[in-house]
């Protein structure tokens, strides 16, 4: 577990954006990015967690089919 005070997540670090943002997205998509992260902030206060995870689906049946996979196996909640 890492020290709240003293270390931070890499993308936390300003110097990693720095340097790494303009080679990771094009120049039109860099632009935009504290714009959109602004906009999501401002409109619903979207929190960013810590230790948790993300699925992408192509299809919506199978996103459907792990949700329902998930469901099954919660014992108190599930957070969607």
């Amino acid at each position: 577990m890492k020290n709240e005070k003293t270390e931070t997540e890499w993308f936390e670090n300003e110097d990693f954006w720095l340097n790494y943002g303009p080679i990771m997205f094009d120049g039109q998509q860099w632009a935009q990015a504290a714009g959109i992260a602004n906009y999501l902030w401002s409109k619903g206060s979207f929190p960013l967690y810590r230790n948790d995870s993300c699925r992408y689906y192509a299809d919506a049946a199978e996103a459907l089919e792990s949700q329902l996979a998930d469901l099954s196996r919660a014992e108190k909640f599930i957070f969607m």
